[in-house]
C-alpha cells in the first residue's frame, strides 16, 4: 500500500507539472520570429492593508483567464483627493502566479455615492519574469467597494507576448 501511495503522489505531481506546462504554452506559443497579442481578464478581490489617506496598499487574490489562472495581487499607490467624494490614485502593482510575475503601474479615479466607492482607470504592464519574461501590455481597471476595505476589481488586459527564444 505504501509504494502505491508514493506512485500515486508521483503521478499526481507529474500530471500537475504537465498541466502547468500546457497553461504556460498558451502564453508562449508564439512562433520564434513573431510577436503575438493576447486578451486576458482578471477578477481580483482586494483587501486594503493601509487605509487610503495619502497612500494606499492592497493585497488580494485574483483569477485570470488562460494561461495565467489563480494568483496574488499587490499594489501600492499615492492618493489625491479632489473633493470629499472623489479623487485619484497612482501607483505600482505586481501580479504573482505559479510560473512568473507581471509588474506594472496603474492610474485610477474614484467617486463615492450611495455608500459605494467606484474605481475606474488604466494599467500598464511593463515587465514579466519566469514564464512571462518580456510580456508587456495595457488595460483597464473597474471596481467597487462598499466599505473602503474590501474591493472587487476587474482588470482587462491586452498583452504583447515576445517571440519565444529558440
Amino acid at each position: 500500500m505504501h509504494r502505491s501511495t508514493r506512485r500515486l503522489k508521483a503521478a499526481l505531481v507529474g500530471g500537475a507539472g504537465v498541466l502547468a506546462a500546457l497553461g504556460v504554452a498558451g502564453l508562449t506559443q508564439a512562433a520564434t520570429d513573431s510577436t503575438t497579442t493576447k486578451q486576458v481578464t482578471c477578477k481580483t478581490s482586494l483587501v486594503a492593508t493601509k487605509p487610503p489617506v495619502d497612500t494606499a496598499e492592497n493585497f488580494g487574490t485574483l483569477t485570470c483567464s488562460a494561461p495565467f489562472g489563480k494568483g496574488v495581487h499587490h499594489d501600492t499607490s499615492k492618493v489625491a483627493r479632489t473633493s470629499a467624494t472623489a479623487g485619484s490614485s497612482e501607483g505600482t502593482l505586481k501580479l504573482f502566479f505559479n510560473t512568473g510575475t507581471l509588474r506594472g503601474s496603474n492610474k485610477m479615479t474614484f467617486t463615492v455615492a450611495n455608500k459605494t466607492i467606484t474605481h475606474a482607470g488604466t494599467l500598464k504592464i511593463s515587465s514579466g519574469t519566469g514564464a512571462f519574461a518580456g510580456v508587456t501590455g495595457k488595460g483597464t481597471i473597474t471596481g467597487t467597494s462598499t466599505d473602503g476595505v474590501h474591493t472587487a476589481i476587474t482588470e482587462k488586459l491586452t498583452l504583447t507576448i515576445p517571440p519565444k527564444k529558440g
